[in-house]
């Protein structure tokens, strides 16, 4: 733990305020499927930022936001509420004294890299490009560890998140710049593709009964993040799967007849199950769902290594459905969150875009599972 007389000399009222952060276990695929299936957890959406944790402590003038780094000067946490004074002010003027949040600064649609162009320098320059083309950073509040003078570290993630939902409502809600993480309670390993094709850089898993432990890392949260790239060759097509069984069944507008499966109804007619049935908006224009991918060994042969449907918008599915031979055996590139260099497939892989500039034979199984 820090010198909180060191802190308090420093940074006045954050005395015992000044909490290590917890690392984050990378979590398995199957670490993460099981914990899915379990329902014992809940999910967060990980944005591609930084971690900051801000510390209100007696009075509106002693706030900070600590970073997650040690400084070598002080040998405490790094201090950067001054690079944002437009986060800071507003949770120093409406939260109660003696609170500390957590939360990720980050730039919506941008990355980390992003995040230190602001975080990384003086004030000065940090608020200027924030006036400037850069705009206005983001906090994204996910975690509460202090509540008006309640030390909440040994309440479970849960208890801890619903208290943090509360304390969002009710001082911060109208605020465009300061978010609040929502939580996830089904289908979690799905939502982790979900989040990748959305451009977010992975989820978290919390276990509803787990703690807080400053400065550990407990298999009792579990990261799921995007980690690598890789280029792939097209080597064929899946058809979509034709009846629809999601839960917008009553706003659902792409039905066909039950006499027969191929007459599409009208767009927006919604005639339950009485004479059509609910297909997918694929299926419906008869387009093709996803691309299979494959990778050359060392001898020449093709060898599939997955199918790819996140990421591939209307357009491509209607051109790849009408004209095959302007995708087949090219060359895309696509993010994946998780690699099995044993069995050579992907985990959660989503399209990115295509490579007219390298050669399909340049795709090499053992250049992705190295």
């Amino acid at each position: 733990m820090f010198d909180y007389n060191k802190v308090e000399e420093l940074y006045p009222g954050a005395g015992n305020l000044m909490i290590k952060p917890m690392l984050i276990h990378k979590g398995t695929d199957s670490q993460l499927k099981t914990a899915s299936e379990s329902g014992e957890y809940f999910a967060q959406i990980k944005k591609d930022g930084s971690l900051y944790m801000f510390v209100k402590g007696n009075d509106a003038y002693q706030t900070y936001l600590f970073g997650r780094t040690v400084s070598k000067k002080t040998g405490l946490l790094t201090e950067k509420s001054a690079n944002v004074p437009h986060i800071r002010d507003r949770l120093a003027a409406t939260l109660p004294p003696q609170t500390v949040l957590l939360g990720e600064i980050y730039y919506p649609g941008g990355t980390s890299k992003n995040v230190t162009s602001i975080m990384g320098c003086l004030p000065e320059k940090a608020i200027e490009r924030q006036n400037g083309e850069y705009g206005y950073i983001h906090y994204y509040i996910y975690d509460c560890l202090v509540y008006d003078g309640v030390n909440l570290i040994n309440q479970s993630n849960l208890t801890r998140y619903k208290i943090t939902e509360a304390l969002y409502n009710k001082y911060i809600k109208e605020d465009d710049c300061i978010e609040l993480a929502k939580i996830y309670t089904e289908n979690l390993y799905e939502e982790i593709g979900k989040a990748l094709v959305a451009g977010e850089e992975g989820m978290v898993f919390k276990k509803k009964t787990g703690l807080y432990e400053p400065g550990k890392r407990p298999t009792t949260m579990l990261k799921a993040k995007q980690v690598d790239y890789i280029d792939a060759v097209i080597i064929g097509f899946k058809d979509p799967t034709p009846q629809y069984t999601g839960k917008e069944i009553t706003t659902w507008e792409y039905w066909v007849g039950t006499d027969d499966h191929e007459a599409r109804l009208p767009i927006g007619c919604h005639y339950g199950n009485l004479c059509a049935i609910p297909v997918t908006k694929h299926y419906y224009y008869g387009w093709k769902n996803a691309i299979e991918i494959g990778a050359y060994d060392d001898e020449g042969k093709l060898h599939p290594i997955g199918t790819i449907a996140s990421g591939l918008t209307d357009f491509m599915r209607e051109d790849m459905s009408i004209n095959p031979e302007k995708y087949f055996h090219k060359v895309v590139e696509i993010q994946c969150m998780m690699k099995d260099n044993k069995e050579k497939t992907l985990r959660h892989g989503f399209f990115l875009r295509t490579r007219d500039d390298k050669d399909a034979k340049d795709c090499k199984l053992k250049d992705i599972f190295s």
